[in-house]
């Protein structure tokens, strides 16, 4: 009985001495040097070593003229994985979810991946929002941006 007490005396003890970040810290948990622009049209990712295209497409396009929009600029869809890697949550809404810097005129909408839910009974394309960070699916009929990267 002693030891609960005991344990319940220390948790509060321990998240109140839980270190805090400096006030005035930048909230992201990777560098803020992390995009490098190469050229006006490509960015290096540091971190994960990927080239993006700066600019995404100026319109909007099936799922099948995406991967089409990108190999013709020698270029690939992302996987949902590589594409949620440039969402930055530390961006405020509304406005899109990613370095504005690295990435300017990024619209706040969705953009196709390369990534296959096959989970479900109709296997859908994985797609990330720049308007809320949010990975969601898509048929391949409807229509989103592209961002390419290699």
């Amino acid at each position: 009985m002693k030891k609960t007490k005991c344990l319940a005396f220390a948790l509060p003890l321990a998240l109140v001495a839980w270190p805090q970040a400096p006030t005035g810290a930048a909230p992201r948990c990777y560098p803020t040097e992390r995009f490098k622009v190469l050229d006006n049209q490509l960015v290096r990712d540091t971190l994960t070593n990927l080239v993006w295209q700066r600019q995404a497409s100026t319109t909007a396009m099936t799922w099948a003229a995406a991967q089409t929009y990108c190999a013709n600029a020698g270029f690939r869809l992302p996987t949902v994985k590589e594409l949620n890697s440039i969402v930055d949550s530390t961006v405020g809404v509304p406005g899109p979810t990613i370095d504005q810097q690295a990435f300017p005129n990024t619209p706040a909408q969705a953009f196709w991946t390369s990534s296959w839910n096959r989970s479900s009974l109709a296997s859908n394309p994985w797609l990330v929002r720049f308007d809320d960070g949010v990975s969601t699916l898509y048929r391949v009929e409807d229509t989103c941006y592209a961002r390419c990267v290699r």
